[in-house]
């Protein structure tokens, strides 16, 4: 005898399996390519600001004569943000949508890059790298969701691939 919660359960469990196996029909479509590059972009400029600082710091540590213990926190500045920006956003892109919050971080962390071209200060620069940091860390695990979930299983690993390339080719060209 089944009683009315387990066919309620059965009723939730095909409904799943027939959005999945849609998914898994669904062709690349430009739109889908478009939002790889664009989310790419953002990753790519991601892996240009942590090692573009590397390239900036000598010359800020003679002008702002900073101590290594303060270059070291201004290093470590951005990736607390990081750690505090994937906790929280992680979450919050749950509640509120992916998108929004993925739009918010990378807004986020452009407005910071451009902000730290602009630092007058080692602390300036400490707190943009660390809110850019924040912007990084929530935008990096959303993008990788965002996209995760718009791709069958048998596409999503090369799909996904060439969207992450784009990490090092930042850092290379950084």
């Amino acid at each position: 005898m089944t009683n009315l919660a387990d066919v309620e359960q059965i009723s939730h469990h095909q409904k799943n399996a027939e959005i999945i196996a849609r998914l898994e029909r669904l062709p690349v479509t430009g739109r889908l390519q478009f939002m790889r590059i664009t989310i790419g972009i953002a990753t790519f400029f991601d892996a240009y600001t942590v090692l573009a600082i590397a390239f900036a710091l000598p010359q800020l540590i003679t002008e702002w004569h900073l101590t290594p213990a303060f270059v070291g926190a201004i290093i470590a500045a951005g990736y607390v943000g990081q750690l505090v920006g994937a906790i929280f956003f992680g979450s919050l892109a749950e509640k509120v949508g992916r998108l929004k919050v993925l739009s918010f971080t990378i807004l986020l962390f452009v407005a910071m890059d451009i902000s730290c071209l602009f630092a007058w200060s080692g602390m300036s620069l400490l707190i943009f790298r660390f809110l850019q940091g924040v912007g990084t860390g929530g935008e990096v695990p959303v993008a990788s969701a965002y996209i995760n979930e718009f791709i069958g299983a048998e596409k999503r690993g090369k799909f996904f691939l060439l969207y992450e390339v784009l990490f090092p080719l930042g850092l290379m060209f950084a």
